[in-house]
């Protein structure tokens, strides 16, 4: 089912698909305006980058978590066997 034969059977949706359809073009133009405005090019995240980031975020949680319980908490990367 595409966009536009829900817009033709439900009329009351048409307005979200106007709006997320603006949505998408205003980031679009403030992506292009920061490559421009910085004078850069787009380069890729890579594909582990939410996945890095996600760990992050969870590393300084469960720390900040433990802290609270009255820890002190230092976190070593172990060494990967091989």
């Amino acid at each position: 089912m595409d966009a536009m034969h829900i817009l033709r059977r439900d009329p009351p949706a048409a307005p979200i698909f106007r709006i997320l359809s603006l949505k998408l073009c205003f980031l679009f133009w403030e992506i292009f305006y920061r490559l421009l405005s910085h004078q850069t090019t787009y380069q890729e995240k890579g594909e582990t980058f939410f996945e890095e980031q996600e760990r992050q975020g969870t590393e300084k949680r469960l720390v900040r978590q433990l802290s609270r319980l009255g820890y002190h908490v230092e976190l070593q990367p172990i060494a990967l066997a091989g």
